[in-house]
């Protein structure tokens, strides 16, 4: 059962067409696709180390927000596949702005934490210490001024 975004959130993202028990896609299919999506972002939240039960105002509206795109994208699908208008090229991106945010929550997870975190801390769970190892391979040392560290890092900070 979606946490964060509600049918009628996504009826609320579209111009036209209505979501209810006997329309196609009806709300059953749509809170589906809530929960699809959710349970993506839920998954890459857990990955990080983080809470899924996010309940203040700001957090649910970015988590909202995201999920939302996934289930507006299949519902413009859906309608454009019957009607062969525009809809599903408009589906389609809303999708792949989902997916850009999911690849976006994987890549940054230490942001991630303290944006949704209503206090701006991120948990220990997905703090990373950075340094450069000082017994290290080359036996370079600051004593003998050589010294040239690399330290690289996937995830911006």
């Amino acid at each position: 059962m979606p946490k964060w975004c509600t049918v009628n959130n996504i009826q609320s993202r579209l111009t036209y067409g209505s979501i209810t028990g006997s329309s196609n896609p009806n709300v059953k299919q749509v809170n589906e696709w809530i929960d699809e999506g959710e349970g993506r972002i839920r998954g890459v939240l857990r990955a990080h180390g983080l809470t899924t039960t996010y309940t203040d105002t700001d957090s649910v509206a970015i988590l909202r927000s995201m999920a939302a795109k996934y289930a507006t994208g299949h519902v413009l699908r859906a309608w454009g596949s019957r009607s062969g208008g525009d809809e599903t090229e408009q589906g389609d991106s809303l999708i792949e702005q989902f997916d850009a945010d999911i690849e976006l929550l994987r890549n940054k997870g230490i942001q991630l934490g303290s944006e949704l975190d209503p206090s701006g801390d991120v948990p220990d769970s997905v703090q990373r210490f950075r340094s450069y190892i000082t017994d290290n391979a080359d036996s370079r040392s600051i004593s003998n001024d050589d010294f040239d560290p690399v330290i690289t890092s996937t995830e911006p900070f």
